[in-house]
């Protein structure tokens, strides 16, 4: 049976649902870990296995750049600098490799080698696209439809 929800942006998704007496995750509660989501995401699978019904996930996310991706809220005043610096400190991917490094599985070395080789293909392929010839009309539907 749907569940049709009236939602707006003031109410967490998650409060609509459990309102519907359906199981609800907030994966909001810890930003920061990448393995949190994992572990709740593989524990809302065993309950549905196990006949404990389905399980609503609202994985809320901080918004790092304007919706064009041009650049950083804080120059155009969309957000103050101290919110940002905020969020920073919460990136899941620095605190992961914080973790990985306490643990001894990543060094600086590594992590920069990492940076460089992806900065590198992420060149390559812009260079190529670049250099590639526009689309035409016709191939806009390529690929888009089985055939």
């Amino acid at each position: 049976m749907p569940i049709y929800l009236d939602h707006n942006a003031t109410t967490p998704l998650r409060a609509e649902v459990r309102a519907a007496m359906v199981a609800a995750l907030d994966l909001w509660g810890n930003p920061s870990s990448i393995h949190g989501p994992g572990r709740q995401a593989r524990d809302a699978v065993e309950r549905a296995r196990n006949a404990g019904g389905p399980t609503f996930i609202e994985a809320v996310c901080y918004r790092y750049r304007g919706h064009g991706g041009s650049g950083d809220d804080t120059r155009t005043g969309y957000r103050a600098q101290d919110e940002r610096d905020a969020w920073d400190s919460l990136d899941p991917l620095s605190l992961h490799f914080q973790y990985l490094r306490g643990a001894g599985l990543l060094s600086d070395v590594d992590r920069e080698e990492m940076r460089s080789e992806i900065m590198t293909e992420v060149l390559e392929a812009f260079d190529f696209a670049s250099a590639s010839p526009n689309p035409v009309e016709g191939d806009l539907y390529s690929h888009v439809y089985a055939e």
